[in-house]
């Protein structure tokens, strides 16, 4: 079959689970909720999308005869290099026209497919990510995936609605439009009210804010007995304890952390193994959006 893709180019993806990592984004023409053209948006199922979907006459966009044709052009816009290779697949409604076909031949150019869809449309195999944004009146095919990423408020959309489904990953995304400042304090007041409900023994339902990533270093002669310098499943165990502590809570409520800096945070991680992990040498904590980086090495030597 043939593709009719408005445009294709690379860039980072800024939504979600995937935040940061770079893509090629792949905006397939064409909806089932709504026809893209302004006359039509008061009566359709999605009135409030901000997407261009209509024609392919945006950047890399055209008619491609076949899976092979546009791979090329997927290819073209990713560059040099084949390491880390990924494609979002998105619209409009991408599960329109996305098949076996294609999902084959981006594998075989060692890209790992995303997919951004409304749910409405059966998935072929193969996909790598499924991100699913649900609209108002419109029923669920996907009930299952990554990530659920609801766009907020919908008012016979609640995200009551959907907390039963199977996905790793749910988000709220502020309604874009011209509400849309009381649409973004909307979501931060349903997402902080909810930290008191049952969902938040769940991490992929707590609050997100930024991101952290953390190394842990040991020292030392191996054990003449065991061969190792620490034993790593004691080390992996303590260090996913502190990881499970951190991860999306508020930090300025984390006991004994203090204001939420990477000093702190260095520092924090750093009291929580060493009692265990006596040859602990460092751990550092960086912010890769940033570029930031802080490495906090002992008692000894911070005194």
């Amino acid at each position: 079959m043939s593709y009719a893709v408005k445009e294709i180019f690379k860039t980072l993806q800024g939504e979600g689970a995937q935040s940061g990592r770079a893509a090629v984004f792949c905006r397939f023409s064409g909806c089932n909720l709504w026809s893209g053209r302004e006359q039509d948006r008061a009566s359709s199922v999605c009135s409030f999308c901000d997407t261009d979907f209509v024609g392919m006459d945006g950047t890399g966009g055209g008619r491609f005869a076949d899976a092979a044709a546009l791979v090329d052009a997927v290819e073209e816009a990713w560059g040099e290099g084949a390491h880390g290779r990924y494609i979002v697949l998105t619209g409009g409604e991408p599960l329109l026209q996305v098949d076996d076909a294609l999902i084959e031949a981006l594998h075989s150019r060692g890209f790992e497919i995303g997919v951004e869809t409304n749910g409405t449309q059966a998935a072929p195999a193969g996909i790598d990510w499924i991100c699913v944004s649900p609209k108002a009146d419109a029923a669920l095919h996907l009930t299952g995936g990554d990530e659920l990423k609801l766009v907020y408020p919908q008012a016979t959309a609640r995200p009551e609605q959907f907390e039963h489904l199977d996905f790793t990953h749910f988000f709220l995304q502020p309604m874009d439009a011209p509400e849309a400042a009381d649409n973004l304090a909307a979501t931060i007041a349903y997402c902080t009210d909810t930290l008191d409900r049952s969902i938040q023994t769940e991490s992929s339902r707590r609050i997100h804010g930024h991101s952290y990533r953390a190394e842990v270093t040991v020292r030392g002669r191996p054990d003449p007995v065991t061969g190792m310098v620490v034993d790593l499943g004691v080390l992996e165990q303590m260090i996913e304890d502190a990881r499970d502590a951190l991860d999306h809570r508020f930090l300025d409520e984390i006991n004994d952390l203090g204001p939420a800096t990477m000093e702190n945070l260095s520092r924090w991680i750093w009291d929580r193994l060493h009692p265990v992990i006596a040859n602990l040498h460092r751990v550092s904590v960086f912010r890769d959006s940033s570029g930031e980086t802080c490495t906090f090495w002992g008692e000894e030597v911070a005194a």
